[in-house]
């Protein structure tokens, strides 16, 4: 179990991370669409794994770049970053 459970939290962290850096740069470039999906991309892989806090603020981004508004996305970017290194932080301890 204890394997499995590690597999699990290696393939989030694999995932999460690249996701984190495709949303990055699709925020830096201002790209309304590749921030929505990228967004959505995140509220999928975080909600597989119950991080919850991570999917509910990937959803708010995604909703917010639906809308065509990337006017927070620095602050929501960071936001997300500070949740997602508190998630792993508990997935690794």
């Amino acid at each position: 179990m204890r394997g499995l459970l590690n597999r699990i939290v290696e393939m989030f962290l694999a995932q999460i991370e690249q996701k984190q850096q495709a949303l990055q740069s699709a925020a830096t470039a201002l790209d309304v669409e590749a921030v929505r999906f990228n967004s959505h991309a995140m509220k999928g892989v975080s909600g597989d794994v119950g991080a919850d806090a991570i999917r509910e603020k990937a959803s708010s981004i995604e909703n917010k770049a639906k809308q065509d508004d990337l006017s927070e996305i620095v602050q929501d970017i960071t936001e997300l970053d500070n949740l997602i290194k508190q998630t792993i932080a508990v997935m690794q301890s």
